[in-house]
């Protein structure tokens, strides 16, 4: 009997046991890689619409940078997994608790019964706690707020990026449509 509650402590004990970490595998990269041995500035880290040195449609990609609601909306839910993010690495801490009981705060009123609280019990506890991470809760649920920040910056990234693409392809059509008129007149 004894045997079989060890057996299914320790089953029970290894099915809480979590994955190991997770490890982007190695990829090969040959030496002749085409940005390998590149010094400077490349264009596909560039910015694209400065490639198009158009002053008038840097103003208007700031402008719509700046009042792009949408933009606003991914910038807010950054900042909102940024907090999530320190909220969660709290949980490495230990959590300190205090608790006070003054009933009567001065006042000498009341009967005293034996055993039973009074005005006159003033007490104060406290509690000092700390979770011991065995199976990896608390650093996976760091990793997950981790991820979820990524995520949103990710995508405040493509708003950006589309944003930037409609302005530019309707400040493309507009140029397009005047060289036209111009040319009928």
């Amino acid at each position: 009997m004894r045997h079989l509650a060890v057996v299914a402590l320790s089953v029970m004990v290894a099915s809480c046991a979590m994955g190991p970490d997770y490890a982007r595998p190695p990829i090969p990269t040959p030496e002749s890689f085409r940005m390998a041995g590149q010094a400077g500035e490349s264009i596909a880290n560039m910015p694209w619409w400065e490639l198009l040195r158009d002053d008038e449609l840097h103003t208007l990609i700031r402008i719509a940078l700046e009042e792009n609601k949408d933009l606003q909306r991914a910038v807010a839910n950054v900042e909102e997994f940024q907090a999530r993010l320190s909220i969660a690495r709290t949980d490495f801490a230990p959590v300190a608790s205090m608790e006070v009981n003054a009933p009567a705060f001065g006042r000498l009123k009341g009967a005293r019964i034996p055993g039973f609280p009074t005005p006159f019990s003033y007490s104060a506890q406290g509690h000092l706690s700390w979770e011991l991470d065995f199976w990896g809760r608390v650093r996976r649920s760091n990793e997950a707020a981790l991820a979820d920040l990524l995520a949103r910056e990710e995508n405040q990234r493509a708003v950006i990026l589309q944003l930037v693409a409609g302005v530019a392809q309707a400040w493309r059509d507009l140029m397009q449509y005047g060289s036209v008129v111009v040319m009928r007149a």
